[in-house]
């Protein structure tokens, strides 16, 4: 599939006369959007649909957000959740596919909720026509 184009005029004004008109086609990137839950004792994996595309975490939660097929009983803590975009962003995005286990022991440690009831993580990701992240191009330093 093809990169949609817009198309872009640009006219150049030299001392009030127009000089040059060029027609150009500007590409925007192919964008596929996801939304995804994980639920304990799952695998988290993404995976983007085209080999020129990478992933970007947009939204990333892990706790008890609602009811629903990672959480059957409330138990009395639902809503109860934190904010984990940025660890997943740093080990997910720039690559076309990700895997971990839910949870890991990061997200396990981050104890959203009562310490007996189990958490699921429930994220928003885009797939981005972009070059792919390397362990070369990362440095830890």
């Amino acid at each position: 599939m093809r990169p949609a184009t817009t198309r872009v005029t640009y006219v150049v004004y030299v001392y009030g006369w127009i000089i040059l008109l060029l027609d150009v086609g500007v590409q925007r990137p192919l964008t596929t959007t996801a939304t995804a839950e994980y639920c304990t004792m799952e695998t988290l994996n993404l995976t983007c649909p085209s080999d020129d595309q990478v992933l970007v975490i947009q939204k990333a939660r892990y706790g008890r957000m609602s009811l629903g097929r990672c959480v059957r009983s409330s138990f009395g803590y639902l809503g109860c959740a934190v904010d984990v975009r940025g660890y997943l962003d740093l080990i997910c995005s720039g690559r076309r596919d990700c895997t971990m286990p839910v949870p890991d022991s990061y997200l396990h440690a981050t104890r959203p909720c009562h310490g007996d009831l189990t958490s699921y993580v429930q994220l928003t990701y885009n797939c981005v026509t972009g070059p792919r992240l390397s362990f070369t191009q990362l440095n830890f330093y």
